[in-house]
Order: structure tokens, then C-alpha cells, then sequence
């Protein structure tokens, strides 16, 4: 379980550390959204927040439906969370989910390239997906 700092020490981390964050909130849960192109030139739009009990981020860009498979393959949950620590189903800082994000997408996007996510310690099978 992540130790909660606080949505001011969020609104900090967001204005000093992530690129074109926003603050937004959507039923109640604030979170930050953001954006950046990954080293491969595609455009990915996050958005990280708080849940209760750790930071989880969610893909809203490009549309998952059509990356590709979710799931262990992809690091991509059905319904479009990031995978980025399984045993937590999240992460414990702000910090750690926008840089987690970050790797992630440089990941998703080999993975549809190649059919094999980049930067997966768990991925002893490197036959590619079909």
C-alpha cells in the first residue's frame, strides 16, 4: 500500500516533473493527464491518480481496442490500466507511475512492431504474439 502525500504534493510533482499535465477530475477521482511521444513518435495521453490505496495509470491514448491484445502480453489491463507492478496492481508514488508510463509506452509501442513487449523481466518467451 502507497503512503498518500497528498494532492497538493501531486500538484506539485505534476507542475515541476510531467510535461503538459493537467489536473482533472472525473466521478470524484482527481488525477493528472498528460501526454508525450514516445522515442518511436507515437503520441500517448495517461492519466494518473490516486485510488485509495496506490497510483495506477490509465492508457486513453492511442485507443487500446486498436494497439492491439491486452492482457500479460501487453502490460495492459481490459480495461485500459497499465499494468506497471503486478503484485501491487499499481504504484506507490506519483513519481513512480509517470515514470513507469514513460517506459511503458516506449514498450508498447516495440510491441507493435515486433509482437514482443521491450523492458519485461517476466517475458522468457520472445516468440513474437499472434
Amino acid at each position: 500500500m502507497a503512503h498518500y502525500v497528498g494532492l497538493d504534493a501531486d500538484r506539485a510533482y505534476a507542475a515541476r516533473a510531467m510535461p503538459h499535465a493537467r489536473e482533472l477530475t472525473i466521478d470524484g477521482t482527481t488525477g493528472f493527464v498528460y501526454e508525450f511521444e514516445c522515442e518511436f513518435g507515437t503520441r500517448y495521453v495517461l492519466f494518473a491518480w490516486f485510488d485509495g490505496l496506490c497510483y495506477k495509470v490509465k492508457l486513453v491514448e492511442p485507443d487500446f481496442e486498436r494497439t492491439g491484445p491486452v492482457g500479460h502480453a501487453t502490460h495492459l489491463y481490459a480495461d485500459g490500466t497499465l499494468c506497471l507492478d503486478p503484485q501491487m496492481h499499481g504504484l506507490r508514488t506519483l513519481a513512480d507511475a509517470y515514470t513507469r508510463s514513460v517506459v511503458w509506452a516506449t514498450g508498447h509501442s516495440i510491441f507493435r512492431t515486433t509482437g514482443v513487449f521491450a523492458f519485461n523481466v517476466t517475458n522468457l518467451d520472445r516468440t513474437p504474439a499472434t
